[in-house]
């Protein structure tokens, strides 16, 4: 007989994912489509893993973890090509941090390497390109720079426990839920870009 743990935890998981998968629908730029993508399947990987907690071994939700970190890639790229300078050597560096981290990760098998890796994409590299072409040209950057921002909310969320219900609405479920938000500004600015090299 199959045993479900975790259910609440399954199903912000899987809420996530299926909404990262439909941002991707449409996407004109490359890198961001990809990035959803990946996104989605982290998440929905994330919601097996939750969810089949004790069939599965933890290496499973460390896979999860390991498609977001692709994920981050994908959206590190998108802000590097928004500017205009993709450079081999910006794109060789940013794959040696992929393998960094999901290497880390499974030698502490800590989702905490996640959430730094995050920080570092998003508020490090992503907010600092679009604000600077925001402030040059006054483009949708605006809608990304809302979302990268706002991952802060999910990532302390992560960072803390914070658990709002603990049987119900656990760190893990806000944390899902909570991300779905910055997605969603990213997908605005990201849908229809304007400017540059988006493509």
């Amino acid at each position: 007989m199959i045993e479900f743990n975790e259910i609440s935890t399954l199903v912000s998981d899987a809420v996530l994912g299926v909404a990262a998968l439909t941002m991707s629908r449409g996407m004109r730029n490359s890198n961001w489509r990809i990035f959803f993508i990946f996104m989605g399947v982290s998440a929905l990987l994330g919601a097996i893993g939750h969810g089949f907690l004790f069939t599965l071994s933890t290496s499973f939700r460390i896979l999860a973890w390991n498609f977001l970190a692709v994920a981050i890639f994908f959206g590190e790229m998108a802000a590097f090509d928004h500017l205009g300078k993709s450079t081999k050597w910006i794109v060789y560096t940013l794959m040696g941090k992929v393998i960094l981290v999901i290497g880390l990760s499974w030698v502490y098998r800590s989702f905490t390497i996640s959430i730094i890796n995050a920080g570092i994409g998003f508020l490090g590299i992503v907010l600092g390109i679009y604000a600077y072409t925001y402030s040059k040209s006054r483009d949708k950057s605006k809608w990304i720079i809302a979302g990268a921002l706002s991952i802060i909310f999910p990532a302390l969320v992560f960072w803390l426990d914070v658990n709002a219900i603990p049987k119900y609405l656990n760190a893990n479920d806000l944390g899902h839920y909570l991300t779905i938000i910055p997605l969603y500004f990213i997908y605005r600015g990201a849908r229809f870009p304007n400017v540059l090299n988006d493509r």
